[in-house]
């Protein structure tokens, strides 16, 4: 009986799977940090950015990573991303004017 409950205790621990591209991963957090109070950044900015991020920080390797909302959900989980909508005039954003201030802003022009 005992032998049962330890190998159930065992199926229950969560095992925590680090990221395949820390770097990629890390520049990605602090971008979402730097620019969370100033836009409201959707799952899709969030997987379009850290696209660009992977071909800066790892500009030779030709794997084909597939950012998909899976690795999103993964991503948002191990930095502690919640979920939310803003209202009012921030949860009003039109994304493609916001990307392009961003980029202006980080001086990618």
């Amino acid at each position: 009986m005992a032998s049962h409950l330890k190998e159930k205790g065992r199926a229950e621990i969560k095992r925590h799977k680090s990221a395949k591209y820390p770097d990629m991963e890390k520049v990605g957090y602090e971008w979402f940090l730097q620019h969370q109070e100033r836009v409201n950044i959707t799952g899709e900015l969030i997987l379009q950015k850290t696209r660009d991020t992977m071909k800066l920080v790892y500009p030779y390797d030709d794997s084909d990573f597939n950012f998909s909302i899976g690795w999103l959900g993964k991503f948002k989980h191990r930095h502690g991303i919640k979920s939310f909508r803003r209202f009012g005039e921030s949860g009003s954003v039109d994304v493609q004017d916001m990307e392009q201030k961003l980029v202006y802003d980080s001086g990618e022009n």
